[in-house]
């Protein structure tokens, strides 16, 4: 599993968690697309069909999730910070 199927893993529900996702470029951005497919209950409840992540900075990352695409409504947002640039230990999981 690479490391981007991992954080995904995490964000939607544990290793449980049963999930398609396919991924697109936006910019200098990287959109990706998923679906559960029978996972559990996980940080981001809401419906949502479209997750779009940015990299602030060196320590943090931004997960928006939207429901009806791209242009869809933002369901949730997940900021999630590192205590270095390693990214190997978290620092703090903020949802909005």
């Amino acid at each position: 599993m690479s490391n981007t199927d991992e954080k995904i893993v995490r964000l939607i529900g544990g290793n449980s968690a049963q999930y398609s996702v396919t991924s697109e470029i936006v910019g200098t951005d990287v959109a990706l697309h998923v679906k559960d497919i029978g996972g559990g209950a996980g940080l981001v409840t809401d419906a949502y069909d479209y997750i779009a992540i940015t990299y602030p900075s060196a320590t943090t990352e931004n997960y928006v999730y939207k429901q009806g695409g791209s242009g869809g409504v933002t369901v949730a947002t997940v900021l999630i910070t590192y205590t270095d640039s390693t990214k190997e230990n978290l620092s703090l999981v903020e949802r909005t």
